[in-house]
């Protein structure tokens, strides 16, 4: 069990390596501001509809926002009943992050002045004026407001995954091959721990592993 345990931490490692490089070329997150674009201007007006604590600012959002087909579903009034409750539990909305924003769907972190955070999804019709389709709100953990890790370089990436490699052999909690490259480029191959523990044979780049039925 331990050796498959093992194994499998190999596995898992060169996994993550290979993750970790394919971030170093990412994206910034896109950040705290809302875009100014019809999707970005119509969660804007929902967050002060909302914070304003005015059901009939609230009514007329939806009113004017929500597209016929989302309304047919479910009435203004119904919705504005369901914010007065979301309200309750949340209180003031502050916007902490924005996860996602395209001409079909903009998603936004907010934390409540209870101390909720909260993930809100909006959808937009496809043609203009990109109406409201829908918005949807989850639970989110305090976590999600740091974001994604900040992009790598090259080098940064493969430092950070050889330190991350070493301190888990040295903790006895991974032996093996970590391999990092990046198209035909090998950047990074190295071996720790052992490849027998009964002779002291110690693992080397070119170690061969019996991976088994593990990689079926």
């Amino acid at each position: 069990m331990r050796d498959a345990t093992r194994r499998l931490a190999t596995m898992t490692m060169v996994c993550a390596a290979l993750a970790c490089c394919s971030r170093a070329g990412a994206q910034a997150p896109a950040g705290t501001r809302l875009p100014d674009t019809e999707g970005g201007k119509r969660v804007a007006a929902y967050l002060a509809a909302f914070n304003s604590g005015d059901d009939a600012a609230m009514l007329t959002f939806f009113a004017d926002n929500t597209d016929p087909s989302a309304a047919a579903a479910r009435t203004p009034a119904q919705r504005v009943a369901m914010t007065r409750q979301l309200r309750s539990d949340a209180g003031q909305l502050t916007l902490r992050r924005v996860e996602k924003a395209d001409a079909g769907e903009m998603v936004v972190l907010v934390e409540g002045s209870t101390g909720r955070v909260l993930r809100f999804r909006f959808r937009f019709t496809s043609e203009p004026p990109h109406r409201v389709a829908g918005i949807g709100v989850t639970m989110a953990d305090r976590a999600d407001l740091a974001g994604p890790p900040e992009a790598m370089s090259e080098a940064e990436a493969v430092a950070a995954i050889r330190t991350h490699t070493a301190a888990e052999a040295a903790a006895d909690r991974f032996a093996g091959t970590v391999l990092v490259a990046r198209g035909d480029d090998i950047l990074m191959q190295e071996a720790w721990g052992l490849a027998s523990r009964e002779h002291g044979v110690a693992n080397r780049p070119d170690t061969k592993y019996n991976l088994g039925s593990i990689n079926k």
